[in-house]
């Protein structure tokens, strides 16, 4: 027997406004916050002790699909467990590797769209930068969902990798749907276009921890687009003052929208 689950309908008027979007109802046997996130917390835990017990008992001769999709379920279920229980946060005094971390955030690319995936790292060698590893890999995952979530399979995604004086930047390019520039700045705050709605379900929470998150780590974000053009991400990020620059430096794409505050 299956289960019908019906979403909230998404965000579609930016904040202040239009009408003002209804508040969900809630059933009168919704437990607090605290027991809601224990129960899930439990359910988590168990989704990722079988995907680990599966992979520990693979025989011989499985194809590395079936254990790659595995690790990634695994890889998924704990980064959801770290976010319920708000362990994704910035602390300046970490350090990571920019191009590792962001490879590993590769993973988590649905395997639909790995091979629309392009990579430039402009002779990127072994940048450092400040800030902790598990934040610069879930801002980095989010706009990765983001961009395969609002563009149709096969059109590409060019990634780009580089470095400044002062800060290592990432880009996130894709040819989807498009923001119109009115909302560039508003969709870092939760507000998602009619469009996006129409095309993926979200509540427009991803881009704004994003904005938080790097903005915690003295960072920026922000994006630029076009309706049916495609959209631009940017993220720059802090060097850490150990970090070895690359080769070919260039420099950051000038800050247009929106910027985090510090």
């Amino acid at each position: 027997m299956s289960t019908s689950i019906s979403m909230p309908q998404d965000p579609t008027v930016p904040p202040g406004g239009g009408a003002h979007a209804a508040e969900p109802e809630h059933p009168a046997s919704l437990k607090n916050n605290d027991e809601i996130r224990h129960e899930v917390g439990n359910a988590l835990a168990a989704a990722s002790s079988y995907a680990r017990l599966l992979l520990g008992r693979m025989p011989p001769g499985t194809e590395p699909w079936f254990r790659e999709a595995l690790q990634a379920i695994d890889a998924n279920v704990l980064r959801a467990g770290r976010l319920l229980l708000g362990e994704v946060r910035a602390q300046s005094v970490q350090q990571c590797d920019l191009d590792a971390v962001f490879r590993q955030s590769l993973a988590h690319v649905p395997p639909d769209r790995a091979g629309d995936i392009a990579v430039n790292a402009r002779s990127l060698g072994s940048v450092t930068v400040a800030a902790d590893q598990a934040v610069v890999a879930q801002v980095f995952v989010n706009l990765l969902d983001n961009a395969t979530k609002y563009s149709t399979p096969g059109s590409p995604i060019d990634i780009e990798l580089g470095c400044s004086e002062q800060d290592a930047w990432v880009t996130v390019r894709d040819q989807g749907i498009g923001i119109p520039p009115a909302a560039l700045k508003s969709i870092f705050d939760g507000y998602r276009t009619r469009e996006a709605s129409a095309m993926a379900p979200g509540r427009g929470i991803g881009l704004r921890l994003c904005r938080r998150w790097v903005g915690e780590i003295g960072g920026n974000i922000w994006a630029i687009s076009s309706p049916g053009e495609g959209s631009t991400f940017y993220v720059s990020l802090p060097l850490a003052r150990t970090s070895n620059r690359i080769s070919d430096r260039a420099e950051i794409p000038q800050r247009r929208c929106v910027e985090c505050p510090h």
